[in-house]
């Protein structure tokens, strides 16, 4: 019976005196006020580490292709290396923009309409810029030809997908006005 007298005596003084306790002020050990703000900070934080990463596995690719001798195989990792770590350079260095562009589009919209709204304008800005993007690289790739049937066949077939995708990013704010105006 003493033991569980004591038990109860000392729950009872740590009640109290925990609440002594939760009167002490904790000072916030991040520099961010909200998760908002920790998440972008977060999200900066790793594409900055994606960029280094990226920028170390081009020279590691670079490395890989001038030590491949000639070895179909390793050439063949090497132009691998190098394109994942071009995408991941792009990533990294588009971070910054890719976080504004959300923050922007979600900021302030009340609705889910409107984000949507924001969200197919953004998409269609993208569409439109790697369409156009790729109506260039179909220019080259008609140049690049010299003749050949199967190149100009490549590069029309490039020229009218990239048209298509013109069209389509322009249209895209357009079609999402419409269809959200018949849903409401």
């Amino acid at each position: 019976m003493n033991k569980k007298l004591f038990y109860l005596i000392s729950f009872i003084c740590l009640v109290f005196v925990a609440g002594s306790v939760f009167a002490q002020e904790i000072k916030n050990p991040l520099s961010v006020g909200t998760f908002e703000a920790l998440f972008y900070s977060l999200v900066s934080t790793f594409m900055s580490l994606l960029t280094g990463l990226s920028t170390l596995m081009v020279t590691v690719a670079g490395i890989l292709y001038l030590t491949s001798a000639g070895n179909p195989g390793r050439m063949t990792l090497a132009k691998t290396a190098l394109g994942f770590a071009c995408v991941g350079l792009l990533i990294g260095l588009s971070g910054g923009a890719i976080v504004t562009t959300i923050k922007d589009t979600t900021s302030g919209a009340t609705d889910i309409p409107t984000v949507i709204e924001r969200i197919a304008t953004q998409v269609g800005i993208l569409i439109g810029s790697l369409s156009t993007l790729m109506f260039l690289i179909s220019g080259y790739f008609y140049l690049a030809a010299t003749g050949d049937p199967t190149k100009i066949q490549t590069a029309k077939a490039v020229l009218i997908y990239s048209i298509i995708g013109i069209v389509i990013g322009l249209a895209a704010p357009a079609i999402v006005n419409t269809i959200t105006s018949w849903a409401t």
